[in-house]
């Protein structure tokens, strides 16, 4: 696992899974997010017990789990958003409401 050489056979491992917000339908039609978008709103969803059982698993590597999903699990950053004289906490709400907003043509 994670590039790395195991004395576990792969049998022995139980792979956690988590459900991959890729598309989404809603009111203003199809939104479609990149993998670490993806990766942020499900990591930010998932219960302590969930994020547990990928930390624990064997050889797991920080590094190599952000180069993969783009999800710093070594240290809980609150990301947030500056609008105006207002900070708000990015949450998987805001992002889901910014994903539905009209994009600005550059």
């Amino acid at each position: 696992m994670f590039d790395k050489w195991l004395d576990i056979s792969p049998e022995d491992v139980v792979i956690p899974y988590i459900y991959l917000p890729l598309n989404e339908w809603t009111d203003s039609g199809l939104v479609t997010r990149t993998y670490h978008e993806a990766w942020a709103i499900a990591w930010a969803e998932a219960s302590e017990e969930l994020r547990q059982q990928f930390l624990d698993l064997p050889g797991f590597d920080a590094a190599v789990f952000k180069e993969i999903t783009g999800v710093n699990v070594e240290k809980e950053e609150v990301q947030t958003i500056t609008i105006g004289d207002t900070t708000y906490e990015v949450t998987p709400e805001l992002l889901e409401s910014l994903a539905r907003l009209p994009k600005v043509k550059e």
